[in-house]
This record gives C-alpha cells, structure tokens and sequence, in this order.
C-alpha cells in the first residue's frame, strides 16, 4: 500500500537556520509550527523523533531528526526541526534562500518527506509560480519527490 502526503509546508532558510546563530536546523514559520505537533507543555522538550526521506534533486537519503519545543528568554515557544537534518542539507550545499519542503504522511505522523529545493531547478521555477508562494513560508501545492 502507498503512503499519502499532506499538502507540504515549506520554509526559507535563514542565516540563523545554517549555523550562523544559536539553531540547528529548521525553524517552521508560526503558521505552520501545528503541522509538526503542540506541545501540552509550555517548556522545553522532545516532542518527537522523525523518519525522514530527504531529498536534493534525484539523489535521497533517509535520516532520522527531532521536533523540539523551545521555551527560553530568546524562544516563546518555538518548533525547532534538529539534530540530522542540518548536516545532511548542508552536505547538499544548502544556502540563505534556498527552500526546505515538508511533506508529512497521512497515515503515520513522524514519517515525513524533506526537500531541498535550489534557485533556477524545475521545482524551485514550480513553486515561484504558485500563486500561493509567500516568501517566508507557509503551505503550498506541490507533489512530493519520487512520486509520479
């Protein structure tokens, strides 16, 4: 049986989200923090490990990762995506601008797909003519990688 994705969100990466600054990975836009889960609690913790399909391109890899929930003087409560996933987009030479989209699976919530999508690809020119495309994120329609 195949798996069924949610429509993706997406996110453009920040200085901040490629280790120049205090994050280790992926910080979703308030908007879109849900789609990841909520936190019962308002402190900081794990609120669950990922199985990750990443892809750049044609090429993929599967990677596990967290969604954290951060409560500190700088994070009122914040979703943070961490752990494998900035090395392995950094691997693929992802940089200020480039896009991160998030399909998640219909049937099981920690099972997602993760694209890198770089400026001038086919998939980039895909979502730039969307017409729901704001440039810090949000959700948007667009198959995921590897499906037909």
């Amino acid at each position: 049986m195949s798996n069924k994705w949610l429509d993706p969100i997406y996110k453009t990466l920040a200085a901040s989200e490629l280790g120049a600054g205090h994050t280790s990975g992926v910080v979703p836009t308030r908007e879109t923090q849900d789609y990841f889960g909520a936190s019962e609690k308002n402190e900081t913790q794990l609120l669950k490990e990922l199985d990750v399909e990443f892809w750049s391109g044609e090429t993929n890899e599967s990677i596990k990762t967290n969604v954290m929930f951060y409560v500190s003087d700088t994070h009122h409560g914040q979703i943070h995506i961490t752990g494998n996933l900035m090395p392995t987009y950094l691997r693929y030479g992802a940089q200020l601008g480039d896009i991160i989209v998030f399909w998640k699976s219909s049937d099981k919530d920690t099972l997602f797909k993760v694209e890198l999508i770089k400026p001038g690809s086919d998939r980039w020119d895909k979502i730039e003519a969307s017409d729901d495309f704001p440039r810090r994120g949000g959700f948007l329609k667009l198959n995921p990688p590897g499906s037909n």
